[in-house]
C-alpha cells in the first residue's frame, strides 16, 4: 500500500463528517418560562354595624364597602360604597296605669266646731256637730248621704220698758237648738282639694227660756227646716281636714218671742275620718 493515498482518505472522512453536520438541524431553543401573574387580593369587607337597642332612635346610615375584580387587559379593583340602614323599631308608649280600685267601705265620721250668726235678733252663738256619712259606690263615689246632729245656743238679753208692770225690767232669753238633719251631697276633686256641697232637711228641736221679773218661762217646739252647705277638704292622714259654710232656716213662734225664726249662717271646721 502506497503512502500517497493516506491524505486522500483523510480528506474523504473530513468531507463526510462535514456533510453529516450540515444535515442535522440545530436543537430548538427552549421557550422562555412565562412570568406568573401576581394575584390580586380582594379587600376585606367592612364589619357589619353593631345592633342598636330597640328603644333607641335609628342610627345614621353606615357605609359599607364591596370589592369587584375585573380583568380587561389589566387587573382593576373597584370599590363601591353601599348604604346600609337599620329600620327603626317602633317605640311603644307606656300605657297609663289603671286607677287604683277604692277598697274602702265608704263610711266616714266627722266632728266639727264653729260659730253661728242667727238671721233673727238673737246673738252670735257657738256650734258643735257630729256627722256620719256614706259614699255611694257609684261614679267613683262622687255621691253620698250624711246624717248630722248639731247643737247651738243662741240668746239675747236686754231691758224692756213696760209701763203695765211698773216700768223697765231686764230679761234674759236663751234658746237651745238641736238639729237632726239628713242630706244628700256630692264631691269633686280639684287638684289636692275635694270640694263638696249638700242639701238637707231635718227636724229642729227648740227650747226657749225667758227670765224676767223674777220668773222663768220655758217653751219647747219641734219644727221642720232645711239646710244647705258647701266646703272644701284636704287629705291629711287617714281622713280629711275640712272647712265649710252652712245656712239653715226654721220658723218658730213662742209666746215670749212671737213669730220669729231660728235660722243662721254657720262657719265651721273639723276633721273627717274615713274607713
Amino acid at each position: 500500500m502506497k503512502t500517497t493515498g493516506m491524505p486522500a482518505i483523510i480528506a474523504i472522512i473530513v468531507a463526510v463528517s462535514a456533510s453529516a453536520r450540515a444535515e442535522t438541524p440545530p436543537p430548538a431553543a427552549k421557550p422562555a418560562a412565562a412570568e406568573p401573574t401576581p394575584a390580586v387580593a380582594a379587600p376585606k369587607p367592612a364589619p357589619a354595624p353593631a345592633p342598636t337597642p330597640t328603644t333607641a332612635p335609628a342610627p345614621a346610615a353606615t357605609p359599607a364597602t364591596s370589592a369587584t375584580v375585573t380583568e380587561t387587559g389589566a387587573n382593576v379593583t373597584e370599590v363601591k360604597a353601599v348604604e346600609v340602614t337599620t329600620p327603626a323599631a317602633p317605640v311603644e308608649e307606656p300605657k297609663p296605669a289603671a286607677p287604683a280600685k277604692d277598697e274602702s267601705l265608704g263610711v266616714s265620721v266627722a266632728a266639727k266646731l264653729g260659730g253661728t250668726l242667727p238671721t233673727s235678733a238673737l246673738g252670735l252663738t257657738y256650734f258643735v256637730g257630729l256627722e256620719v256619712g256614706y259614699r255611694l259606690p257609684l261614679l267613683d263615689r262622687l255621691l253620698g248621704v250624711a246624717f248630722e246632729f248639731s247643737a247651738g245656743r243662741p240668746g239675747k238679753s236686754g231691758t224692756i220698758n213696760a209701763p203695765a208692770v211698773g216700768g223697765n225690767f231686764d230679761y234674759d232669753l236663751a234658746q237651745r237648738l238641736y238639729i237632726l238633719a239628713f242630706e244628700a251631697n256630692g264631691q269633686q276633686k280639684l287638684g289636692d282639694l275635694w270640694v263638696y256641697a249638700g242639701l238637707g232637711y231635718g227636724v229642729y228641736l227648740l227650747k226657749a227660756s225667758m227670765k224676767a221679773l223674777g220668773a222663768t218661762n220655758t217653751e219647747s217646739q219641734a219644727r221642720a227646716g232645711m239646710q244647705v252647705r258647701g266646703g272644701a277638704a284636704y287629705r291629711l292622714g287617714p281622713g280629711d281636714v275640712f272647712a265649710e259654710l252652712r245656712y239653715h232656716y226654721v220658723g218658730l213662734r213662742f209666746l215670749t218671742t212671737g213669730r220669729s225664726n231660728a235660722g243662721g249662717l254657720t262657719l265651721g271646721a273639723g276633721y273627717r275620718y274615713s274607713f
